[in-house]
Order: structure tokens, then sequence, then C-alpha cells
């Protein structure tokens, strides 16, 4: 390719959108990033343990069901019968990723533990890793095309 067309296709790259197209690619890995965290380490999106713990009664329930991550009483994991979980989502728009979810408890949850939809610095860094490669793939299929 001689540096001519090179240069051509390089000013036509719109660095914004294919950043944009990658994430939303990657929409269900960060859904699954944020439900990774509440699950595995019962974290919010600053990385600190969600609070209140869990109440005495709670624990004794989650403690008989012996449902996988609704068993879990060591943090907070917000999993009851997985409907939170499962209905956590995440939008890409030109300057933002959005965590939400549908789900009729999310208000009175983040009122009592804090804004847990959310991804981590750690959570963050792992979709970095992911989004990075697949970027310049895109960027380069451009340049290069």
């Amino acid at each position: 390719m001689d540096l001519v067309k090179l240069n051509r296709n390089l000013k036509r790259i719109d660095v914004e959108q294919i950043a944009v197209q990658v994430l939303k690619k990657l929409n269900k890995f960060i859904s699954d990033l944020n439900r990774e965290q509440l699950a595995l380490r019962g974290e919010n999106d600053d990385g600190e343990k969600l609070e209140p713990e869990y109440t005495t009664v709670t624990k004794i329930i989650k403690n008989e069901s012996g449902r996988g991550t609704g068993s879990i009483i060591s943090h907070v994991t917000l999993f009851d019968k997985g409907n939170l979980h499962k209905s956590i989502f995440s939008t890409v728009d030109k300057e933002e990723i959005i965590l939400g979810s549908n789900d009729s408890k999310v208000g009175e949850l983040t009122q009592k533990y804090g804004e847990f939809l959310g991804l981590t610095p750690d959570s963050i860094e792992k979709l970095k890793a992911k989004f990075l490669p697949l970027f310049w793939e895109s960027f380069y299929a451009k340049l290069y095309k």
C-alpha cells in the first residue's frame, strides 16, 4: 500500500465510532463483569464491599436455600432468585457506558446499599484487556483496506 492511500485511509478513520462499535459488541461482557463483582466479591462500583451485611434472618434463609450464588452469605450478592442479576444490562453511547437494570427492586436496593450498577476499577481493567485488541483489530482493518 502506498503512503498516499494509507494517509487517506487514516484521515477517514473515526476513532470514536470504532470505540463505540467495539464496546457495543462487548455489552454482554460488560454486564457479566457487573454480575461477577456482585456474586463473587459483593462490591459496588467503587470496589468497596456492599453494606450493610445481610441480617441474621436473611443469612438463615440463604443458607437453607443451597442454590449457588443465592446461598452465599459471606458478602452481599444481591442475589436471591436471580431476577436482579438477570436484568442487569449495559448500553453504550458516544460518551459513556451505562449499566442498568429493569428489576423493580433496584431503587430500594440502591438506597440501602449505594450504587452497585457500575464497574469496579478491577472490572474496568478487565474490560480494557478485552477491548484494546478488538479496537486495534478494527482500526488496522480500516487503515489497511
